[in-house]
């Protein structure tokens, strides 16, 4: 391994400061467990005594013989300042903080934890912790980790990375690998992240070309460029990230006059920036580790096609309910391959998919195998589900999994299996085949696998060429009033409705003749009033004279009332519409561009049917979101009607994307409620827009 972080994860040389001889306690147990699982390295125990179990001991840090890589601190928090500076002037490459106390007591805490940091910093030294459990290399036996887990089991190296923030966390997942017959090459929990984060154990696991799969726990994500550019290199290596956050709550730094800003909590632009940046969202630990198998194993290609197979009919249903949900295609066998299937099912089976073995299996062990050589031949398979929800005398389990093994090795189609027994899981996860309790997680880990792909094939590197897009300037700041908002918009390409921004009554009347006298919608133009239909700014509907010079006088009534110093009114055409769509964009302020689709109308938050993406956004990755909505089960064909131009929509989402990332305009926010959507070959439509600006961004 060659990274800057080779001397914390694979030193030559340890010290351990407060070394002792009791196993229990932190700075015993690590040196116990260096001895007992073999590292190879200096071990320097730093302690008062001559000997610390059974090597020799050093007074100090400056009497050890040579530079350590790594110093772990098992010091109270009142040595530590002290420990690090003499780590520092022996050159020593990083440490470890045992010791809490800090930043997660408070201000005074903070300081604390500041001051340790600056430290480091200044030396170059980098650090794990405070507040940690460690850092541990089960491939050398270097571990610096306190844990009380790996007294319990056995290291059993594999290609896998585990980082936590969590001390427990790391060990829950360590502890859940190991029932399943895995282990990990790393495990490090990063504590109170004083200096090296979760974003940095990840890019230096990537770095290393012995490690296949990352597993990582965060509850907080400090510096989100940090690991879009870890995530980044995953990406280039064929590294999956699996990561589970915690945390879910608002994020409490958003646009007040911004629908897109209260609507996002902290979770959704979250999800947004871990999807666009290829990294898997699990729930939990458990899930963390039982999603590895799968992952370690073949990944296939891009597809959502399932075959679905069980000696159980109920079994083949659950697996198709469970499909649909999760957005797979149990696609219906085409003739020929059912011919293939009926060489071998016999005659009372009926060739379809799921394809369900009932007990046939029993008098002939051979059938699954056949079945599994036919879908590799067939070449109309993504991924694989196996159902063996109960089995018994006669089933030959281990010879199903080697089976299974050899089938998605050879075509490269990943399998995953259901079965509730423990003793006969144990046969597939003995072969690296993933297991579950049900059929319904079992095709959701599939369905993992095809969004992997999914999200390798979405991740753009670069900001889109239309970022670029000129506008119209607009105030320098604050809230823009609706007219400045649509020219904007308008000037960056969005589809924007017809209108004419008038300054009385005769102005409005003139405009409208000019549409020949379509219906119309009316509105008051205030900057300082963000949703105007609270205010009774909004007229719709009008087809005469008389009912826009009597609307047109009302709005500018209430405009004055409200200390309009100008009043304006802008007239548009009025849209019909089959559907009202909510887009939006805002800054995060951890997060970054961060665009809105969304069921629109005055109900947007009540109905809260909403998806979020980090921008920009590529066409795909639009679709995908628009695809996720409920309202979207409404624009398919249906009855005689024509579809919605969904295409039309997600390129909304693409232009909105580029002009929110584009920094340099300062956008803070915008809000695009409603885009009114018809069926057929017809255009989304902008009807209602808010935009908020501050300061140009880099």
């Amino acid at each position: 391994m060659t990274h800057t972080l080779t001397r914390l994860l694979d030193p030559a040389v340890i010290a351990v400061l407060g070394a002792s001889d009791d196993p229990i306690k932190p700075g015993g147990r690590v040196i116990e467990y260096a001895q007992r699982y073999g590292y190879r390295g200096k071990l320097f125990p730093v302690s008062r005594r001559d000997t610390v179990q059974g090597l020799p001991a050093y007074a100090r840090l400056e009497d050890l013989p040579q530079s350590p890589d790594l110093v772990v601190i098992a010091l109270p928090e009142a040595q530590i300042a002290d420990a690090l500076r003499s780590a520092i002037a022996m050159g020593a490459g990083a440490a470890i903080i045992f010791a809490s106390g800090y930043a997660e007591m408070g201000e005074q805490g903070r300081a604390m934890q500041e001051e340790i940091a600056a430290i480091a910093r200044a030396g170059n030294l980098r650090l794990i912790g405070p507040n940690t459990q460690g850092a541990a290399n089960f491939a050398t036996g270097a571990i610096g980790h306190f844990g009380t887990i790996i007294d319990q089991l056995e290291p059993r190296p594999s290609p896998i990375g585990i980082v936590s923030q969590s001390g427990a966390g790391s060990q829950i997942i360590y502890t859940r690998l190991h029932a399943l017959g895995l282990g990990a090459k790393y495990m490090v929990a990063t504590g109170n992240e004083a200096d090296l984060d979760v974003a940095d154990l990840i890019e230096a696991y990537v770095a290393d070309d012995g490690i296949q799969l990352v597993l990582a726990y965060a509850e907080s994500i400090k510096q989100p460029a940090k690991l879009a550019r870890a995530a980044r290199r995953a990406r280039e290596k064929g590294v999956p990230i699996l990561m589970a956050k915690a945390g879910r709550t608002q994020s409490g730094q958003r646009t007040a006059a911004s629908h897109t800003g209260a609507l996002a909590s902290e979770d959704r632009v979250v999800d947004a920036f871990l999807e666009k940046h290829g990294i898997l969202r699990v729930a939990d630990f458990e899930e963390l580790a039982v999603l590895a198998p799968l992952f370690l194993g073949p990944r296939g290609r891009p597809g959502k096609r399932l075959i679905s197979i069980s000696n159980s009919g109920a079994s083949c249903v659950l697996s198709a309910d469970a499909a649909e949900a999760c957005g797979l295609q149990l696609l219906p066998f085409d003739d020929g391959f059912k011919a293939t299937l009926a060489e071998v099912l016999p005659s009372y089976i009926v060739p379809g998919n799921p394809i369900d073995m009932t007990t046939a299996t029993l008098r002939s062990p051979d059938l699954f195998n056949q079945i599994l050589q036919r879908i590799a031949r067939a070449d109309n398979a993504d991924l694989v589900f196996v159902g063996f929800p109960i089995g018994g005398r006669g089933y030959d389990f281990d010879k199903f999994a080697r089976e299974l093994r050899a089938f998605s090795d050879a075509s490269g189609i990943p399998a995953a299996v259901s079965i509730n027994q423990d003793w006969a899981a144990e046969c597939f996860l003995r072969h690296g085949i993933a297991a579950f309790t049900s059929e319904r997680r079992a095709v959701q880990a599939l369905a993992m696998v095809a969004a992997y792909h999914d999200r390798l094939a979405w991740a753009p590197d670069g900001a889109s060429a239309e970022a670029d897009a000129a506008f119209a300037a607009g105030p320098e700041s604050g809230a823009l009033d609706e007219a400045a908002s649509m020219a904007l918009l308008a000037q960056a390409d969005l589809p924007v409705v017809r209108h004419a921004v008038c300054g009385g009554v005769d102005e409005v009347l003139a405009a409208w003749r000019q549409w020949d006298s379509v219906p119309v919608v009316l509105k008051g133009v205030s900057a300082a009033i963000s949703h105007k239909s609270e205010y009774g700014l909004v007229k719709v509907g009008l087809k005469t004279g008389e009912a826009l010079r009597a609307a047109a006088g009302e709005l500018l009534e209430v405009l004055a009332r409200h200390g309009e110093p100008a009043p304006r009114l802008m007239l548009a055409e009025m849209v019909p519409a089959d559907v009202e769509i909510m887009v939006g964009a805002h800054v995060d302020a951890a997060f970054g561009p961060v665009v809105a689709v969304g069921h629109g109308g005055v109900l947007v938050e009540a109905l809260d049917d909403i998806q979020f993406l980090a921008a920009p956004v590529t066409h795909e990755q639009a679709l995908a979101a628009i695809g996720r909505l409920q309202v979207a089960r409404a624009f398919q064909a249906t009855r005689g009607l024509p579809a919605v131009d969904a295409d039309g929509l997600a390129r909304v989402l693409v232009r909105l994307g580029a002009l929110i990332a584009d920094g340099r305009h300062g956008i803070e926010s915008l809000d695009i409620n409603p885009v009114r959507v018809r069926r057929g070959p017809h255009a989304p439509v902008i009807v209602d827009a808010l935009v908020v600006r501050g300061e140009a961004r880099p």
